[in-house]
């Protein structure tokens, strides 16, 4: 009975110990799966944070006009009692402001639905302000960047091309007065401006 009751004694610590053992196992496997998922998160969130960073938009802002020019009058059998109508042309001033030290490349810019050829240039002195006259004696002013903290590249000698609007700009197109794409570290990047500011019109003979 002894040796039985000691073999008991002694049998009850081992299953004990198996399960203490298989416990401490099964909490390190807890722990290790826990802190698998942990750093797979936070490896994303990094991930995450440093392709948004690449992505993140290096046009800052968009600045946009648009200015008609009413020419003289002209014969126009489509005019109400096909009289006359005046002509009626649109130019735009177009702005974009880049992040220092970034180097973009400009590839194309949609206005009011069209697609334009364009030069660039840099804007060193500011405010940039534009002087109108209607050939009279009264001139206007128009204040276009006041300032910029970035550097300033003007869209300037807009030519507008007859071109077929591809299906993956229609929508964007639809929404805005105005769309530029362009290309950083080769990745092609957009800036939109919903709306165009007008300025005062030009009245030519």
């Amino acid at each position: 009975m002894m040796n039985k009751k000691i073999y008991e004694f002694r049998e009850i610590p081992h299953y004990g110990q198996i399960i203490f053992v298989l416990f401490i196992n099964a909490s390190l496997i807890t722990e290790t799966v826990i802190l698998y998922f942990m750093v797979k998160i936070i490896l994303s969130s990094m991930l995450f944070i440093i392709s948004a960073g690449g992505l993140n938009a290096q046009v800052k802002k968009l600045r946009g006009y648009a200015q008609s020019i009413n020419g003289g009058a002209r014969q126009d059998d489509n005019a109400p009692g096909r009289g006359t109508a005046m002509e009626v042309n649109e130019r735009f001033f177009v702005f974009a402001e880049v992040k220092k030290g970034q180097l973009v490349v400009f590839e194309e810019i949609w206005i009011k639905g069209h697609l334009y050829s364009f030069k660039i240039d840099t804007i060193h002195n500011f405010p940039f302000v534009m002087r109108w006259s209607n050939g009279g004696e009264a001139i206007y002013f128009d204040t276009l960047v006041r300032s910029a903290g970035n550097l300033v590249i003007q869209l300037k000698d807009l030519v507008r091309k007859e071109t077929m609007i591809p299906k993956k700009r229609k929508g964007m197109l639809t929404k805005n007065n105005m769309l530029i794409f362009y290309r950083h570290r080769g990745k092609l990047q957009s800036m939109n401006l919903q709306k165009l500011r007008s300025l005062r019109p030009i009245f030519t003979q």
